[in-house]
């Protein structure tokens, strides 16, 4: 499960990153660990330690989602928007998890950011694939 959420994690930055990007994701994760003093091999996190949500918040910081703390839901969806056009429901979603996240404050903002993405966006699918089976489409 550990091991899942920090896959899942650096898979939809990947995703979702520009391929013109200036910095590569690589140099990003490697600021990241370098400013958190993650040891250099660390590849696992649990998702209750500290330093997974503090890394989360430093890569959605690198990116420019979060800005003095906070999600920015508009740089979030113009960020996402980068690499394909996103539904409204997508957009609607960016922005109730932003204000959800904005509640909290240091590392807890990117870590329940992108847990309450993945979360909606899980809820979305499985809103779909009972559509498809119930022929509603």
């Amino acid at each position: 499960m550990r091991v899942y959420i920090f896959t899942l994690a650096v898979l939809v930055v990947a995703i979702l990153v520009p391929s013109n990007a200036e910095k590569t994701i690589g140099d990003h994760i490697k600021e990241c660990k370098k400013e958190l003093e993650i040891p250099e091999g660390t590849k696992k996190f649990s998702p209750q330690d500290p330093k997974f949500k503090c890394f989360l918040t430093c890569m959605k910081k690198k990116f420019g989602v979060i800005v003095d703390g906070k999600v920015n839901a508009d740089a979030a969806i113009k960020f996402y928007s980068k690499k394909k056009e996103l539904e409204e429901a997508i957009k609607h979603i960016i922005k109730e998890c932003a204000d959800a996240a904005n509640k909290l404050s240091d590392c807890e903002v990117g870590y329940t950011y992108l847990k309450c993405l993945h979360e909606k966006q899980k809820g979305k699918k499985s809103e779909v694939e009972t559509k498809k089976e119930n022929n509603e489409e």
